[in-house]
Parts: structure tokens; sequence; C-alpha cells
């Protein structure tokens, strides 16, 4: 969580990718402290948890795949199966029993109060969002 917490930062500074994107695009006029604002945290804090986990299971899932024998694509183009249809058929099935051992594992995280992201993604400036939900507890 450190260092995805700290790349965006990065990306959210005032001379980060994000600001000179949105410079660029001409949403901005000029490069602003995006963590700097209270009121986008908890926003930012979600898409970061999201991707967090994401990046995770995208690694366990494209294992999963690259483990299929590719003798069951191969039949199914000798049967004449589109890609769709070896998604549907191959792909899909191959992927359950893993994505719902993935979904047992992330229920047991629901009690997890997951205070890093909003230590290491507070500052003075949002304070009082960043800890409005931790001193409640």
């Amino acid at each position: 969580m450190v260092v995805i917490a700290k790349i965006v930062l990065t990306f959210l500074a005032p001379k980060g990718l994000i600001n000179a994107l949105l410079i660029k695009l001409g949403i901005l006029n000029e490069s602003v402290f995006i963590m700097g604002n209270g009121e986008l945290f908890w926003f930012i804090n979600t898409l970061v948890g999201l991707w967090k986990e994401l990046e995770w299971s995208t690694i366990i899932y494209l294992a999963v795949l690259a483990g299929i024998n590719p003798d069951l694509y191969e039949a199914a183009d000798v049967g004449g199966a589109g890609r769709f249809q070896k998604m549907w058929n191959i792909s899909i099935p191959s992927l359950m029993p893993t994505s719902t051992i993935l979904l047992i594992l992330s229920m047991g995280n629901i009690i997890n109060v997951g205070y890093e992201s909003q230590f290491l993604l507070g500052n003075p400036l949002n304070l009082d969002y960043s800890e409005s939900w931790i001193c409640t507890l």
C-alpha cells in the first residue's frame, strides 16, 4: 500500500501527470493540489483501493488463463467455435473456481478497517476528511 500511495500522490501532485493532462485537455487553467481538496479524498481513496485489489486479482486471473490447456482451444477451433464461443465455453468456466475463491477471500476483508490508505493519502489540507471516519471508531 505504501508504494501504491506514493504512485498516486506523485500522479496527483501539482506538477504530476494528472494535472499536466487536465491542463493539456483544457479542463484546468493552472495546476492544483488535488489531494488538498478534502471533498475528493474519499473518492480518491476508494479508487486507490479498487485499483490495488484489481491489480492483484488480474495477476491471479492471468495465471489461471495461462494454465488452461491449449488443446481445448484447438479442439474448439476444429469444431468451428468463434472467439465468443471459446470465451463462453472454455475461459469463463475455467475462471469460475478461482473467482469463487477470490470472492470468499474478499468477503473476509469486510471487517478490515483499512486505515493504511487513509493514513498514507492524508495530509494537513485534507485532515478533517481523512480522519473523520477513523475518529468515529
